[in-house]
């Protein structure tokens, strides 16, 4: 993995994430958000010209790093959004 950024719920301006995340051009992104916030970012993204694969869902942070470890090692993994506790 080489970033990680939690969100907050209700925002929406996620450029500077988005900028950064094309800073280090992965291959793909790991976005478990809601879904108007997930949006939001996907569509700043297309407007940035950030052309990555998305891999979006909703899941626990725990979960994630499961999946990342076991399924996604040879990946390189850009981002896990997740909620701001």
């Amino acid at each position: 993995m080489i970033d990680e950024f939690a969100y907050d719920e209700g925002k929406t301006d996620y450029r500077s994430e988005i900028l950064r995340i094309k800073k280090n051009s992965p291959k793909a992104v790991v976005n478990l958000t809601y879904i108007k916030e997930g949006a939001t970012m996907l569509k700043q993204a297309y407007e940035t010209s950030l052309n990555v694969q998305w891999i979006m869902g909703v899941m626990s942070s725990f979960l994630c790093k499961i999946f990342l470890s076991q399924f996604l090692k040879e990946w390189q993994i850009v981002t896990h959004f997740c909620y701001r506790v």
